[in-house]
């Protein structure tokens, strides 16, 4: 077992603009001791710039605004708004936000805006058919712009439908079109009595997600379809990931260090 003084320090990175004086005030005081201690002080790079961008956020909503959706249109505000709330307060200050609604046409809301300036409130909705590719073909404008490394992750919410193009086709064709540059994800989320488990509605909406790499769920009520916005505001994939890669690099820097010491 060592003790504090039997190993050097090392301060992590995690964030460099956050911690740039801290880090630098650390050094600082650490190495004021240096002559009392002979310990090093040593940071260690946990990612670099083009790491920590992938870290952030392209959140495509793709958004059902068909006739069908009239009486529900203010439970889909809600849960639209419980997904920036939830956002803003997991301090996702670098994500960035298109919003589109679709029936038998498409229109974009706003496109790769940040958090800060997203729109809170949809607009009224238009009240036509339900034509899945016309969103997904919409949706692809903003994905074949954003020149960042950001995850995209597209919510695509249906009361039931399709029409138009094969939605699978285009999911499939963006998970390969862009995995070059980014982590494409698509969940997908069927609201209302319309799509049981089992029909034929809910199960193009599991293949969607299925080919998008993302998950599919499910709500009945707006009450649910506020819970599942959330859920997905909050996921942790991502996170878990990085705590993994963060994990099996402390882990390494360790092991040099007792090697160099004790070996």
């Amino acid at each position: 077992m060592t003790t504090g003084k039997e190993i050097d320090l090392m301060f992590c990175r995690i964030k460099p603009k956050a911690t740039a004086a801290m880090e630098k005030t650390f050094t600082r005081c650490y190495n004021a001791k240096k002559d009392e201690t002979g310990k090093e002080f040593t940071t260690i790079q946990l990612f670099d710039e083009k790491q920590q961008e992938t870290q952030s956020f392209h959140f495509i909503f793709v958004l059902e605004e068909s006739g069908g959706m009239f009486n529900e249109w203010s439970s889909l505000q809600n849960a639209y708004l419980e997904f920036l709330t939830r956002r803003n307060d997991d301090q996702g200050v670098d994500d960035h936000f298109t919003v589109v609604l679709f029936d038998s046409t498409a229109r974009t809301v706003c496109r790769q805006q940040r958090l800060a300036t997203t729109p809170r409130n949809l607009p009224s909705l238009r009240g036509g058919g339900t034509v899945y590719s016309e969103g997904l073909k919409e949706a692809e404008k903003a994905i074949a712009v954003d020149r960042t490394a950001s995850s995209i992750v597209m919510i695509f919410m249906s009361d039931g439908g399709g029409g138009g193009d094969d939605p699978l086709t285009l999911i499939r064709q963006f998970k390969q079109k862009y995995s070059q540059n980014h982590n494409f994800i698509c969940h997908t989320v069927g609201f209302g009595y319309g799509i049981a488990q089992g029909n034929s509605a809910a199960q193009l909406l599991a293949n969607m997600a299925s080919a998008g790499g993302g998950q599919t769920y499910s709500a009945v009520n707006g009450v649910q379809l506020r819970t599942v916005f959330g859920n997905i505001a909050s996921n942790s994939t991502t996170s878990d990931a990085l705590i993994e890669r963060f994990s099996s690099i402390l882990a390494r820097e360790i092991s040099v260090k007792i090697m160099m010491h004790y070996l």
